[in-house]
């Protein structure tokens, strides 16, 4: 069965304060397609209306993980990856559209769901048959996405979703929005600094230092 969808390999994901209830086999794909569908009508949309829309389909903590990988003109392979909160999505879209890509369509093919994770409480969907329509491209690559049940809102929201592409010579995404993503990665440590600098009394460089290292011990 194919869908036609646009969504963006996986770890497991923070848990939020949230509980999450039992999920039905099939929601965390009903999730991805609800995803899918509306942003097939997000084209031209304001700051506004994006963050409205993220915050509509993912968890408060939610991320968003994308892969690139591409060959250079030595035929090497070259690997770009960028972990973001899905919150941050709004501008990035934004950027697409600013710079010529306004609409997405993602084509999943032979798409499996897992049930819910013992350790997390989240259900996982992936394909390694998808299609990332953009405009006159098309980037093919891996699909995942996890899923749970908020009890306090009693319906699904994407907790984790990742997309890894792989992009032919010459054909990449543009770089002013894939540095919206960096630039989202590096808000985040910085604001991790200041509440280490400010919570632990933590000289700024060790606080960066501690992060650093933690980050690359996972």
């Amino acid at each position: 069965m194919e869908y036609l969808v646009f969504s963006p390999i996986p770890t497991a994901p923070p848990i939020t304060n949230h509980a999450i209830s039992p999920i039905e086999h099939g929601s965390a794909l009903q999730a991805t397609l609800n995803f899918a569908e509306g942003l097939s009508g997000m084209k031209d949309g304001t700051f506004d209306e994006w963050a409205l829309f993220i915050d509509e389909h993912f968890d408060p903590s939610a991320r968003f993980q994308l892969q690139l990988i591409s060959n250079n003109e030595e035929n090497e392979a070259k690997m770009r990856s960028y972990d973001i909160l899905a919150s941050s999505l709004s501008r990035f879209f934004i950027s697409l559209s600013e710079n010529g890509f306004p609409t997405h369509r993602l084509v999943l093919s032979d798409i499996s769901e897992s049930p819910p994770s013992p350790e997390s409480g989240l259900s996982l969907i992936e394909t390694d048959q998808a299609e990332w329509h953009c405009r006159d491209r098309i980037w093919k690559g891996h699909l995942s996405v996890e899923g749970g049940i908020e009890i306090s809102l009693n319906r699904m929201k994407i907790h984790r979703m990742e997309l890894v592409l792989l992009l032919d010579k010459g054909d990449n995404i543009p770089e002013n929005a894939l540095r919206v993503l960096k630039m989202a990665e590096q808000m985040e440590v910085m604001l991790e600094v200041i509440d280490l600098t400010e919570d632990q009394q933590m000289n700024p460089n060790d606080a960066l230092k501690q992060i650093t290292e933690s980050a690359s011990s996972i």
